[in-house]
């Protein structure tokens, strides 16, 4: 069982269940309380609260952790500051592999600190956004570091990349999953092109 915090109404026993997360100040190293990542360490205001109290998508990040198997290959395309990444890094530990996926500098820097403080080693991070062509797009970071898009107002420009020409071009092993959270960003269809991965998460 699970216990969601985000479904407690805010009154009553619910806010003194909040009054915590109000208290502790953002950059501070939590361990992640239940969950897939339970016991791994999580900075706190790097993104949802649920990510430490190990409820957020619950029902989505346990799905996704069960259908991972030892020695997988997973892209997580939108790692944002790697939920997701972590859960893939701690299924597929040994000979597996996971390519993680994320433009935003805010995020990649955070990214890069979780993998760290929990030493996962088998995670290998990509500055760019997937799309259909290999280049550089328009970005747009917005307010809310989690929704993060290609779109032609965005303030800064970020390099992208088409899956085939990583998969093809580069020789690296394709993919046994691939979680997306992209916000509607279209990806090549390179699968058609004899390539099958058993699970497409998004």
């Amino acid at each position: 069982m699970v216990l969601d915090i985000s479904r407690i109404p805010n009154r009553g026993l619910g806010r003194w269940l909040r009054l915590p997360l109000a208290i502790l100040p953002d950059g501070m190293v939590l361990p992640v309380l239940q969950g897939p990542l339970r016991g791994k360490r999580w900075i706190k205001g790097s993104s949802n609260n649920g990510c430490w109290l190990g409820s957020y998508e619950s029902t989505k990040s346990r799905l996704f952790a069960r259908l991972i198997e030892a020695g997988d290959v997973v892209y997580d395309l939108g790692a944002n500051v790697g939920y997701y990444t972590m859960i893939a890094a701690v299924r597929t530990w040994g000979s597996g592999q996971v390519h993680a996926f994320e433009p935003a500098p805010r995020n990649l820097d955070l990214l890069r600190q979780h993998l760290v403080l929990n030493r996962i080693s088998n995670v290998e991070i990509h500055a760019v956004a997937v799309t259909d062509h290999s280049g550089s797009e328009a970005f747009h970071d917005g307010d809310n570091p989690s929704m993060g898009q290609i779109r032609a107002d965005g303030r800064m420009r970020v390099p992208t990349i088409r899956l085939d020409d990583l998969v093809f071009s580069k020789g690296l092993r394709s993919p046994d999953i691939i979680k997306m959270d992209i916000e509607g960003g279209s990806t090549a269809r390179w699968w058609e092109r004899g390539q099958s991965s058993r699970n497409i998460i998004r």
